[in-house]
């Protein structure tokens, strides 16, 4: 099912229409680059140039080494996404030349690649079908005020499958960092140069930046899934190229659209914020070039909804939007001309002389086909249905990647069987949150650290580039149900739970049952609590004195008072936090809210009773 053109209204007040396309580059997962045997693990923190094989170097003598695995991870992705797989592919140089790339080329895919066709099911985020949705109004910041709002899409959209025109194998280019004192020198870091890129090219069937968006989020989530891209955008390890170009909408169903306008690419978007920033500006930008506000006005004869019928024959003037490519300016929220689209490219592409062609063996491919982990769409009905989890809880583990789910369900098979709703809350409202503010913090490895499973070797779970199956633990399964057991049993309070959580975090990394780097023996949940006198105070005699101590308290007598006159909840609030100070948060909150009632009807009687 295709996506229903999303909406813009001008402020001539014409009704207009986007097409967007994207043109996605991922890293692939391996350990060594697509024709060298240099690394691949390549981080923004490494120094330059010390990831460079003789190739990417573009020595003379050097000849292309096909990487095996690379094939191996593009083609799980391929049958992922529903390509057709070619048996036989091959590669081509595309000549360019610029500092960053050495060989003067760069060795693709373009006429003849590992797979074309194919679909991506498109959902939109959580609260796009939930919200109710105000009337716009005229955002005077706006960077084109004549356009309503900077986000003009009018209506929510139902999930929907954007096809893809191709999927192939590449190199990547190295860095340029241009001198900013008159730039006249430009330094080069060769690191990344013949670094393995799956290129995953969609049909231009998106309609709105949220539709771009999410389109984007739900190819991170496959290839997160599929362990062959670890998806993040921030390291440079998924760039998307964004296509947009602009039409007046009919003004009935009884007119057929006229043609696109001038299709303008903006390159090298590095998040999804700045993917729908950047289409929602190009798109704004677009329509106030085309339409400055000459629309007919609403109410003349032969008019709907303010729009000359008479006039409209399906086509328009395209006259001042040009085909250029731009770049997104992330502080100004724009985009900005890099260079023009007068005429077309010649790159020159001419079969690699020194590679042969790819032939595929179609049982291997069947194998590999068999071999594919479940996708995100069937992960979150599962744990929806077996687990209980809401939409949202599911879409956070499934986002973070396999390793997560994996770690998530261990957690909720150990110990028993534990509640899955309540082990999410855990895992994603404080461990994730954790993890990621300790890696953000942390000595520069590559990836925000999640959760690690043994089943799994994604850099994004494990905080570690190239991480293998028996990679770290920010926290072992077993430690994080003994943690969750003594908040449900009694033993320590949520407040409690989440500092030892913290601590255990903050600790390292902890491999299996053992201990952390350097063979240290860490510490369980329970031994954290014994060693700080963290448990939770269980005496009743304790936790009578502490209640007649709050509630006699000559500072609680306007609590009191109010209690008495029918404020019960809000001031028991207020004892009960008074209760936790005075035990360090040690006191369970139930127990101790039982009896604060008992003594504020024994103060009450007291007091009948006295006049």
């Amino acid at each position: 099912m295709a996506a229903a053109a999303g909406k813009f209204r001008a402020a001539s007040g014409r009704i207009w229409e986007a097409c967007i396309g994207l043109e996605v580059h991922a890293q692939i997962r391996v350990r060594s680059k697509l024709f060298s045997g240099a690394s691949a693990q390549v981080t923004d923190y490494d120094r330059p140039n010390t990831r460079v094989g003789l190739l990417d170097a573009a020595m003379p003598g050097t000849l292309p080494v096909l990487n095996k695995e690379a094939v191996h991870q593009s083609l799980r992705t391929a049958l992922a996404l529903g390509c057709q797989i070619h048996p036989v592919s091959r590669f081509e140089r595309k000549h360019y030349f610029y500092c960053d790339l050495p060989q003067g080329y760069q060795i693709t895919q373009q006429a003849s690649p590992i797979a074309t066709g194919g679909s991506l099911l498109v959902e939109p985020p959580l609260h796009e079908n939930q919200r109710q949705r105000a009337p716009r109004k005229r955002n005077a910041s706006s960077p084109h005020p004549g356009l309503e709002g900077d986000d003009p899409e009018e209506a929510a959209w139902a999930p929907f499958r954007v096809h893809i025109a191709r999927l192939q194998i590449e190199q990547d280019s190295g860095k340029s960092t241009h001198d900013s004192a008159g730039g006249r020198h430009t330094l080069v870091d060769l690191n990344r140069a013949g670094v393995a890129l799956m290129e995953i090219v969609f049909e231009p069937e998106l309609f709105s930046p949220s539709q771009a968006a999410a389109c984007l989020r739900s190819l991170q989530a496959t290839l997160r899934a599929l362990d062959s891209c670890d998806g993040l955008m921030e390291e440079g390890s998924l760039r998307c190229d964004l296509n947009v170009s602009v039409r007046p909408a009919p003004p009935s169903p009884a007119f057929p659209p006229g043609p696109w306008g001038p299709r303008v690419e903006v390159k090298n978007l590095n998040s999804l914020k700045a993917l729908q920033t950047a289409a929602a500006f190009e798109i704004q930008r677009q329509i106030a070039l085309h339409d400055p506000g000459d629309a007919p006005r609403a109410g003349r004869a032969g008019t709907e909804g303010g729009q000359d019928l008479s006039r409209f024959n399906g086509h328009f003037e395209f006259k001042s939007v040009e085909r250029e490519t731009r770049a997104f300016n992330a502080a100004t929220g724009e985009t900005t001309r890099m260079r023009g689209k007068e005429g077309a490219v010649d790159y020159r592409f001419f079969p690699e002389p020194d590679l042969p062609p790819l032939v595929l063996d179609m049982d291997w491919v069947e194998a590999v086909r068999r071999g594919l982990p479940e996708l995100p769409q069937a992960t979150r009905a599962r744990l929806v249905e077996e687990h209980g989890l809401t939409p949202a809880q599911a879409e956070v583990l499934i986002g973070e990647g396999e390793a997560a789910v994996g770690f998530f369900e261990d957690v909720v098979r150990g110990g028993g069987g534990r509640e899955g709703r309540g082990v999410a809350n855990w895992v994603c409202n404080d461990l994730i949150g954790l993890v990621k503010a300790k890696a953000s913090a942390g000595k520069g490895g590559k990836g925000c650290a999640v959760v690690a499973s043994p089943s799994t070797s994604s850099p994004a779970l494990t905080g570690q580039a190239g991480a293998s199956p028996t990679a770290s633990y920010a926290v072992h399964p077993e430690a994080m149900g003994e943690l969750i057991d003594m908040v449900s049993g009694g033993e320590i309070s949520i407040r409690t739970g989440k500092e030892v959580l913290a601590l255990m975090v903050a600790g390292g990394s902890e491999e299996g049952e053992e201990g952390g780097r350097g063979g240290e023996k860490r510490q369980r949940p329970r031994e954290i609590v014994a060693a700080r006198g963290w448990g939770q105070v269980s005496d009743e005699t304790v936790l009578i004195g502490v209640a007649r101590n709050v509630v006699r308290d000559p500072g609680s007598a306007r609590q009191r008072r109010q209690y008495k006159e029918g404020k019960e909840k809000q001031m028991m609030k207020f004892f009960v936090g008074q209760a936790m100070k005075e035990t360090g948060g040690r006191a369970h909150p139930g127990r101790m809210e039982t009896l604060l009632r008992a003594e504020l009807r024994k103060a009450e009687e007291e007091e009948m009773g006295g006049k």
